[in-house]
């Protein structure tokens, strides 16, 4: 009896850190994003991981993420007319990614290194979003940052860190806010920041308003 609601027990928080990831992945980004979203789209993921086995917090991340992938999975199936079999393996390796930088962040965190996991993770995943952008043809579209593109403060913010910038300050908000949860961390100090920063996002009046060319395209910081 004990061990059969404890898997149960354990089941429903694995289904629903996934799903916690799927759905402010699908709603924090796409062609309609929720813009403050985004800033907490990695934290299930990142929260669940270093408490969860290795196979676990995987499949928690692999399938939160590809999940949320659903617009993105739509758009270029219908919009840029690319053949299924290719947009399977689009999302399917933008998923392995995004699951390699939980798992980095997984494994520093689990060795006691709360700070070091906090701006590595971040590190990792602009890197990725820097050489799909420059590797394929859609990779810009995958940056966190494109959700971003109306509100204001983060206009300003990327006008001095770049576009990759402000991926980094996404996910490191969302990796300092877990780091900061272990006995001892000094990373709630070192990038308190970050979370000030979201805290201010999450209000109607910080955001600013600007119009994007195609309803039924992304919107990219380049383009506008």
């Amino acid at each position: 009896m004990d061990s059969a609601r404890n898997w149960w027990g354990r089941t429903l928080l694995l289904s629903g850190a996934a799903a916690a990831t799927a759905g402010l992945f699908y709603l924090g980004t796409g062609l309609h994003p929720m813009p403050w979203l985004t800033w907490l789209a990695p934290l299930p993921a990142l929260l669940i991981a270093p408490r969860i086995s290795l196979p676990a917090a995987t499949a928690v991340a692999f399938t939160g993420y590809l999940v949320g992938l659903a617009g993105y999975g739509r758009y270029l199936l219908a919009d840029l007319e690319i053949p299924g079999p290719a947009v399977i393996g689009i999302l399917t390796g933008v998923s392995m990614i995004f699951t390699v930088v939980v798992l980095l962040f997984r494994g520093l965190l689990r060795r006691g290194w709360a700070l070091t996991a906090a701006v590595v993770a971040p590190a990792a995943w602009t890197s990725a979003e820097f050489l799909m952008g420059r590797l394929g043809p859609y990779g810009a579209n995958w940056s966190l940052a494109n959700a971003q593109a109306d509100l204001l403060p983060i206009l300003q913010t990327a006008s001095i860190t770049g576009v990759y910038g402000v991926s980094f300050l996404i996910f490191g908000t969302a990796a300092a806010k877990r780091s900061s949860q272990r006995p001892g961390s000094t990373t709630s100090g070192a990038l308190s920041p970050c979370w000030s920063l979201w805290r201010y996002l999450r209000w109607p009046w910080a955001s600013g308003r600007s119009a994007s060319p195609n309803p039924h395209r992304p919107r990219r910081f380049g383009s506008l």
